[in-house]
């Protein structure tokens, strides 16, 4: 089974303004291990106590209602240079706390630009729990806020923001005795608890982890039905979580859907990865359904063999993308573009492969209005951590599939991270990525 392995992380925060990323040394020595915060800036530094759980309140104004000619707000600043450092921020864990874990650090944003990552919460040996750890837009730490701390741990599989600005994590509850629930937990935009919620879809599995897509008050979900033994893709009502429609993915017993995007019309795309027994070749097979669940088209398609499937997203041009990490312990990412209309091959490109003996990953990739933004890491070897050989690029593809532009960004992967990146833009339209392995780090790109 080629699957990434979950990494664990843990944290209290070390803040850096308006400053470039740190060195490994640099960000080693930023803090004090008392689990206490310090932040740093122009005018002195000084020592606060940790900021217990927030209200979740904008710390930098009032919102703006106004618009630029940019399409961004109107109080964003203008004429910065592309990808200048704007600011970082660093979470490690306090002595005598388990901190915050997770393996792919989900991570999003709020409408007023703050930074919401969702993790299993474990403040001692004995507690555990769901929580969402928040950040204000400059980076600054506002604090966790947890849904309900007990005794059994929590596996995050995935957070989106739906609708009134509301986070909404899928994750697996172990409190079941031998067994474990999914549950979804949704909360308000000031950061409370407004409902959890068990899921009779989908099953939890060994195997198969579920994936969510969330638009606006359409919930789609998909993974393994445990009762039908089948691979399963579904709408559910935002409030209970019961199925609005289901259907089937057909396909081998192997089949793992991996991504899953609603477009503007409330269709809904899935994107599996299938049949593994071959050495050179895989599937990559697609399935879109409309609104009311009606299948539109599907399709099934023979690629070299691959590792992960890491972003599917309806773009600009009327097409659906899908990004994956080809080989076995990828080397290299590729990204596929279909018709959204009829699910027919529009165009293909490699968006990065070895360079010498650096291999190539890609997490998963941002749709800008001109294109898409893909942050490539790179190591000697798959996922390689605690070495010295890491580096991280800003890849830019056109909407019709050309590599536009390389951009390296040194200093985010230092000698004791691993290559698994994630990203988002800001309100302002800045580059936010966060690299997570034993602490969550976290960068800030001018646009």
């Amino acid at each position: 089974m080629k699957s990434r392995a979950l990494c664990m992380i843990a944290g209290a925060l070390v803040l850096t303004g308006a400053c470039g990323p740190k060195s490994g040394d640099e960000s080693a020595s930023a803090s004090e291990s008392s689990g206490e915060s310090s932040t740093e800036g122009t005018g002195g530094s000084g020592t606060t106590e940790e900021p217990g759980p927030t209200t979740g309140e904008p710390t930098t104004g009032e919102p703006t209602t106004g618009e630029s000619t940019t399409g961004l707000p109107a109080d964003c600043p203008e004429g910065q240079e592309h990808l200048a450092p704007l600011w970082t921020a660093e979470f490690e864990p306090s002595p005598m706390s388990f901190g915050f874990y997770s393996g792919m650090g989900p991570i999003g944003r709020m409408a007023d630009g703050r930074i919401v990552v969702a993790m299993n919460f474990q403040p001692t040996q004995e507690q555990s729990g769901l929580a969402l750890l928040l950040f204000a837009p400059d980076g600054a730490l506002l604090g966790p806020q947890t849904a309900a701390l007990g005794t059994s741990p929590v596996e995050v599989h995935v957070l989106r923001i739906g609708a009134d600005d509301q986070p909404l994590v899928l994750a697996e509850h172990f409190d079941t005795g031998d067994g474990s629930i999914h549950k979804l937990t949704r909360f308000s935009a000031d950061m409370e608890v407004l409902s959890q919620i068990e899921l009779v879809f989908p099953s939890p599995d060994v195997l198969v982890k579920p994936v969510m897509a969330v638009a606006g008050d359409v919930l789609a979900v998909a993974g393994h039905d445990a009762q039908l033994g089948a691979r399963q893709v579904a709408r559910l009502a935002p409030d209970t979580g019961a199925p609005l429609w289901k259907r089937e993915l057909a396909g081998p017993g192997d089949l793992i859907p991996r991504q899953i995007a609603i477009g503007p019309q409330g269709d809904v795309a899935v994107a599996a990865h299938a049949d593994f027994v071959g050495d050179e070749e895989d599937t990559l097979r697609l399935w879109r359904f409309d609104a009311g669940g009606a299948p539109i088209w599907d399709r099934v398609i023979t690629v070299p063999v691959y590792e992960d499937i890491t972003a599917l997203h309806f773009a600009p041009g009327d097409q659906l993308v899908v990004l994956r990490g080809t080989v076995e312990f990828s080397t290299r990412a590729e990204l596929l573009s279909v018709e959204v209309a009829t699910g027919e091959t529009r165009w293909e490109l490699t968006v990065a492969e070895p360079e010498g003996d650096m291999t190539a990953w890609a997490q998963d990739m941002l749709v800008d209005g001109d294109g898409f933004t893909i942050p490539v890491s790179r190591s000697k070897w798959h996922h390689d951590i605690q070495t010295s050989t890491h580096t991280l690029e800003l890849r830019k593809v056109s909407l019709a599939g050309e590599l536009l532009a390389v951009d390296p960004l040194p200093g985010v992967l230092v000698p004791d991270t691993t290559s698994w990146v994630r990203s988002l833009r800001g309100r302002c339209g800045e580059l936010i990525l966060l690299e997570s392995f034993s602490d969550l780090r976290m960068f800030a790109f001018a646009r």
